[in-house]
C-alpha cells in the first residue's frame, strides 16, 4: 500500500506598506508549496512570482535568499509507552525574519516555545538565525495504521514528522524549504521517517538502487537479509530505481496484540521509506516485501485515468518475482489471480471501480498486456520496460503508458491496453506460464530438465514439470512423441502417464477446442489456450476456414468487427459492402444500412446524402441513433456521480 497526497503550491507576493528593517517590502511563502507527503515533508522549491527590490536609498537590491531548514529530532521516553519527544528546530537564512508554524495535529502537543511567541495556535519566530519547539507525541503503543503518525511500545518507536503549515515572508529571492528528521540515541531514518531504537542494518545493492534492511536488533521475526534482497534485486533489476539512488525498508517488531495481517506494510514514495511487519513471511504468493519494494520503485505521480496503476504495479509484480524466485508456485499464482466474479470495469474511468479492484482486477490487466509484450517479441521484451520508459515522465497519463507499452512489443500491446484498460472489462487470467516467465533462456524454472528456451519451443509452461497434468513429466513426453500440451488418451484408454499402450497423435490435440490442433495454432501464431485470439466473437478455427484474420478483430478495417460482420450481414473484406461510400462501420453508428446503399429508397445513395447533407425528399435517415443517445446520457451520468468524491477530495485538502 502507497500513500501520495498532493496540496497545491501557492505563493502570494505581497507589498508591505510600512518600511520593513533592510528598507524593503517583504513576500511571503509557505510550506504548502510542492508535494506533501504522509510523513509531511515539505520538498520546496518554489519561487515569487516577482523579485522584490528593496526600497533603498541607493536602490540596490541585496539577495538574502537561501534554504529553510527544519530539523525534526525524535527520542525515546523509557518507562512510558505511546509518547515520543521531538525538538522540531528551524534555520532560518537571513532574508527571512518571521516565520509562523501551526497548528500542530492532534497528538502533538507543544511543551516548550524555545525562541517563539505563540499567537493562539500558532507559534511566529520573529527573527532570523535557529530556534526550536519542544514538542511530545502521543501514540498508540499496540497497533499501527496508515492513519497514526507512529507507534511506540516502549522499547522502540516508529514515527514520521506530521504536516504542520508553515509559513514565511522574506526579501529578495524566495528560499527553498527543506525537511529533514534525525534520532536522538539509536535508531535510523528515511527521510521523515524515523526508528527509534537498537538496529541491525544490512545495505546492499540491488539493481542501481542502494537499499538498507533496518531491523530491530534481535528480531527473531525479521526475515534474513538474503531473503528479502533476493526479491529486491529482481525487482530493480526488471522495473529500474523509480529515478531515486537510495531506499530504506524498515522491519518492524510485531507486538503480540497488533492484528498486522489486513495491513503488514505502507510505502512512502515521495521519501523512499517503507516498513513492513517483521513477522510478514518473505515467501508466498505476494510477499509484502516485495509489494511494498515496488512502490518505491514507481516513478510519477498517476494522473487522472491511472489511479489504478500503483496498487496493480505493486501487485502484478510482487507476484511476478515470487513465481520467478520460487517462493511460490504456479498454481498458487493462478488460484490468488484468478477472480471468480470481476466486475466490467475501465479503468481510465475512476467513477467505475473501486478498491480492492485496483488490486485485483488491475493486475489481471498487467498480466495480459504483459503476455503480449512477451509474445510480440518472442518473450525477449516485457512489460516491465515499459515500466522503465515511465519514469521520466513529469506524470503517469494513460497515453504514456500505451506509448510505452507499444515501444516494448508493438501494436498489439497498444491494442491489447485498449482493450483491458481504457475500455469495459471484464479481466481473466491468462492461464500460460510462458507470459510470465522472466527472460532467462537458459533456467530451469520448474527443475524438469528442460531449460526456458525449449519450454518455449514446444509451448509447454516453463513453472510446470508436467503441463498437462497426465503424470508424465513434459521431456518424458517430448521423448516418447507424445504431446506435453495435452492428457492423450493411450490406445489403453489412459493417460499418457498410465499404462503401457501409448499410441498419441500430437498432431490433433486442440487444447481450446477452436477447430485448430495446437500445432497448427503454433505455426499460425494463435493462441493455443483461447479460441478466439483476436477476441471479435469468431473461433480461430472457423476464421481460417473461412477468410478473415483469427489475430485481427477487423480484417477490413471499416470498424466493424468480423464477427459483428457476421451478424449484419456486411463483407468482412471490404470496408465499404454496399459501395455508397460509407464505411460499414459507419453505417451501423449512425443507423443507416451497411448492405443497403441507398436506406431510405429516396434514389440518393447514404453517401451522397452524408456529404451533402441532403434532405431532397424528408426521408432521410438521422445522422445520430438511440445507441449514441445512451452513451452520451451515461457519461452524463457517470460525470455527475463522480462530482461529489471531486468535491470532497478539494474539501479534504482545504480543511
Amino acid at each position: 500500500m502507497s500513500r501520495r497526497i498532493r496540496v497545491p503550491f501557492v505563493l502570494l507576493l505581497l507589498v508591505v506598506a510600512a518600511v520593513a528593517p533592510v528598507g524593503g517590502a517583504a513576500a511571503t511563502g509557505s510550506s504548502d508549496a510542492g508535494t506533501v507527503d504522509v510523513a509531511g515533508t515539505a520538498d520546496l522549491d518554489g519561487t515569487a512570482d516577482a523579485d522584490v527590490t528593496p526600497d533603498t536609498a541607493a536602490g540596490i537590491a541585496t539577495n538574502h535568499g537561501g534554504t529553510i531548514v527544519r530539523t525534526t529530532t525524535f527520542s525515546l521516553t523509557p518507562g512510558e509507552p505511546g509518547s515520543v519527544d521531538a525538538t522540531m528546530r528551524f534555520d532560518l537564512p537571513d532574508g527571512v525574519p518571521e516565520l509562523t508554524v501551526g497548528p500542530f495535529p492532534d497528538g502533538v502537543t507543544v511543551v516548550d516555545e524555545g525562541g517563539f511567541d505563540r499567537e493562539g495556535d500558532r507559534y511566529v519566530r520573529r527573527d532570523h538565525g535557529r530556534a526550536a519547539l519542544t514538542l511530545r507525541f502521543d501514540l498508540p503503543s499496540e497497533q499501527l495504521s496508515t492513519a497514526d503518525v507512529g507507534i511506540d511500545t516502549g522499547d522502540w518507536a516508529y514515527v514520521r514528522v506530521p504536516y504542520v503549515p508553515t509559513e514565511w515572508s522574506y526579501y529578495g529571492d524566495a528560499p527553498a524549504f527543506r525537511g529533514d528528521a534525525a534520532v536522538d540515541g539509536e535508531g535510523a531514518v528515511q527521510g521523515e521517517w524515523a526508528y527509534l531504537g537498537a538496529t541491525e542494518t544490512t545495505t546492499r545493492s540491488a539493481g542501481d538502487l542502494t537499499v538498507r534492511y533496518v531491523r530491530a536488533a534481535g528480531d527473531p521475526d525479521a526475515p534474513s537479509p538474503d531473503a528479502v534482497f533476493a526479491g529486491w534485486n529482481w525487482l530493480a533489476t526488471r522495473l529500474g530505481s523509480g529515478g531515486r539512488d537510495r531506499v530504506t525498508v524498515f522491519a518492524l517488531p510485531t507486538p503480540d496484540a497488533m492484528e498486522w495481517r489486513r495491513s503488514p506494510g505502507l510505502a512512502s514514495d515521495e521519501d523512499g521509506a517503507a516498513y513492513v511487519f517483521s513477522r510478514a513471511p518473505a515467501t508466498g504468493t505476494e510477499p509484502a516485501w516485495f509489494h511494498e519494494f515496488v512502490h518505491l520503485l514507481q516513478g510519477p505521480e498517476p494522473s487522472e485515468g491511472m489511479e489504478w496503476y500503483p496498487e496493480a504495479s505493486a501487485t502484478y509484480y510482487a507476484r511476478l518475482a515470487a513465481l520467478n524466485l520460487g517462493a511460490s508456485e504456479y498454481g498458487t499464482f493462478r488460484e490468488a489471480s484468478t477472480v471468480e466474479e470481476p466486475r466490467n470495469v475501465r479503468f481510465t474511468r475512476r467513477s467505475s471501480w473501486r478498491s480492492p479492484t485496483d488490486y485485483r482486477q488491475g493486475a489481471l490487466a498487467l498480466g495480459a498486456i504483459d503476455a503480449t509484450v512477451g509474445a510480440a517479441s518472442d518473450g525477449d521484451r516485457r512489460l516491465a520496460d515499459a515500466h522503465r520508459r515511465l519514469r521520466d515522465d513529469d506524470r503517469l497519463t494513460y497515453d504514456s503508458f500505451r506509448d510505452a507499452a507499444v515501444a516494448a512489443g508493438n501494436g498489439s500491446a497498444g491494442a491489447e491496453a485498449d482493450r483491458v484498460v481504457d475500455a469495459p472489462a471484464r479481466h481473466e487470467f491468462v492461464d500460460d506460464g510462458l507470459a510470465y516467465a522472466d527472460h532467462a533462456p537458459d533456467r530451469d524454472l520448474d527443475g524438469d530438465g528442460l531449460d526456458l528456451a525449449t519450454e518455449r519451443e514446444h509451448g509447454t509452461n516453463p513453472f510446470l514439470a508436467d503441463t498437462d497434468g497426465d503424470g508424465l513429466d513434459d521431456p518424458a513426453e517430448l521423448d516418447r512423441g507424445s504431446d506435453p500440451l495435452a492428457a492423450t488418451r493411450d490406445a489403453d484408454g489412459n493417460d499418457d502417464g498410465e499404462g503401457s499402450a501409448d499410441e498419441p497423435d500430437p498432431k490433433t490435440v486442440d487444447s481450446d477446442g477452436d477447430g485448430l490442433s495446437d500445432v497448427r495454432e503454433r505455426e499460425l501464431g494463435t493462441d493455443r489456450k483461447r479460441a478466439d485470439t483476436d477476441h471479435d466473437g469468431l473461433a480461430d478455427g472457423e476464421e481460417v476456414e473461412g477468410v478473415t484474420d483469427p489475430l485481427d478483430p477487423d480484417t477490413d478495417g471499416d470498424d466493424l468487427g468480423d464477427g459483428e460482420e457476421r451478424e449484419s450481414g456486411t463483407d468482412p473484406l471490404a470496408e465499404d459492402t454496399d459501395g455508397d461510400g460509407l464505411p460499414d462501420g459507419h453505417e451501423v453508428h449512425v443507423g443507416t444500412d451497411p448492405a443497403d446503399p441507398d436506406t431510405d429508397g429516396d434514389g440518393v445513395p447514404d453517401g451522397e446524402q452524408h456529404r451533402e447533407e441532403s434532405e431532397s425528399d424528408g426521408e432521410d435517415v438521422p445522422t445520430w441513433s438511440p445507441r449514441g443517445v445512451g452513451e452520451m446520457v451515461g457519461d452524463l451520468v457517470e460525470d455527475a456521480l463522480e462530482l461529489p468524491r471531486m468535491v470532497a477530495d478539494v474539501v479534504r485538502l482545504l480543511t
